[in-house]
C-alpha cells in the first residue's frame, strides 16, 4: 500500500513516457496520481510494466493475478498465483447512505447498522471478494454474508445460484482506512 505523497513530475521521471503519457489524459488529478501510483508498485513487484486483463476484466501479469484498490491518497496491490481480491476503503459517514444496498439481515442483527468501522469493513470485504470471484456476487447483499468479525480475520460465505464458498478475509484498520485482502 502506498500514501501517495507525490506530484506528476515525481511519476513523469520514473514512469515509461508512452504509460505517462496514457494516463496523463485522466482529467480527475486524485485518479491519475493512484494510477501512476498502482503502475510503479506494480513494476516493484513484477518488474512488468504491462498489465492484461481476462474475460472478465480482472488484471492479470503473466498468467498470475493481480487486485488494485485506490482510496483518497492511497493505491494498493495485490499479486498472487491465485485467485485474490483486495479494497481499501475510508471510513466515513457515507457508508451509511449505502447500507441497505450491501448488508442483508444477518449482518444487519449480527453487526448493527451505525458503527463506521464495521459497516465500512464489511463494505470492503465484500468488494475484495468480488474482486477476487466477480460475476453474480456483484448482487452483495444476497450474494455475500459476512459471517464472523473476530482478531484481524473476516469470515464470509458466498452464495449464487450455482456457486457456494467460504472465504477468509485478512483486515487492518490504519488511521481513518480500512484494507482487507483474501486469504
Amino acid at each position: 500500500m502506498w500514501q501517495i505523497k507525490e506530484d506528476d513530475f515525481f511519476f513523469k521521471e520514473r514512469l515509461p513516457p508512452d504509460i505517462f503519457h496514457f494516463l496523463s489524459g485522466i482529467k480527475s488529478f486524485s485518479a491519475r496520481l493512484q494510477k501512476y501510483a498502482t503502475r510503479l508498485i506494480i513494476n516493484k513487484i513484477t518488474g512488468k510494466w504491462q498489465i492484461d486483463y481476462n474475460q472478465y476484466g480482472s488484471p492479470l501479469i503473466e498468467k498470475k493475478y493481480i487486485s488494485i484498490s485506490h482510496c483518497k491518497n492511497f493505491a494498493c496491490v495485490y499479486y498472487h498465483t491465485e485467485k485474490i481480491g483486495v479494497d481499501i476503503e475510508l471510513i466515513d459517514q457515507r457508508i451509511l447512505k449505502i447500507a441497505d444496498r450491501f448488508l442483508n439481515i444477518y449482518e444487519k442483527t449480527t453487526f448493527g447498522i451505525n458503527n463506521l468501522q464495521t459497516l465500512t469493513l464489511i463494505w470492503a470485504a465484500k468488494e475484495a471478494i468480488f474482486k477476487k470471484y466477480g460475476g453474480e456476487t456483484t448482487f452483495f447483499a444476497s450474494c455475500i454474508t459476512i459471517t464472523e468479525i473476530q482478531n484481524k480475520i473476516v469470515k464470509a460465505e458466498i452464495k449464487t445460484s450455482d456457486f457456494f464458498a467460504e472465504e477468509l478475509l485478512s483486515y487492518e484498520i490504519i488511521n481513518a482506512l480500512v484494507l482487507t485482502y483474501t486469504l
